[in-house]
């Protein structure tokens, strides 16, 4: 499971870089974050459509779709900035959890990746 967490983390730096690349004008709208995430789930066998990992799949797939759209919220009451604070705590829990194949969220953090 070591190198899920790795592969996991490389995706989500990935998209915060994708992210700060695409607002400062190179626009790579073939970045596919669906895909990405398919790849290691189908590749390490974890269920991305229920728990922790539906929220966090969830968020990367909107967070994206609102870079390439130049939205400035993701959803009303939810705004870019916030969807980027928040994935840059999913790194950090990442980073800190041993046990990679259940990730808990905090509860604000949780709360919040539902509405979306």
């Amino acid at each position: 499971m070591k190198l899920f967490k790795e592969e996991l983390l490389t995706i989500l730096e990935s998209t915060l870089s994708w992210s700060e690349d695409f607002v400062k004008g190179k626009k790579d709208y073939d970045f596919d974050i669906d895909t990405l995430l398919n790849e290691l789930a189908f590749k390490y066998g974890i269920n991305f459509s229920r728990g922790s990992f539906k929220l966090i799949y969830n968020l990367l797939d909107f967070y994206t779709d609102a870079i390439k759209h130049e939205f400035i919220d993701i959803q009303e009451g939810y705004s870019v900035k916030q969807g980027r604070d928040d994935i840059k705590k999913i790194i950090l829990l990442v980073r800190g959890t041993e046990q990679t194949s259940q990730i808990e969220l905090p509860e604000d953090l949780s709360i919040r990746l539902k509405l979306i």
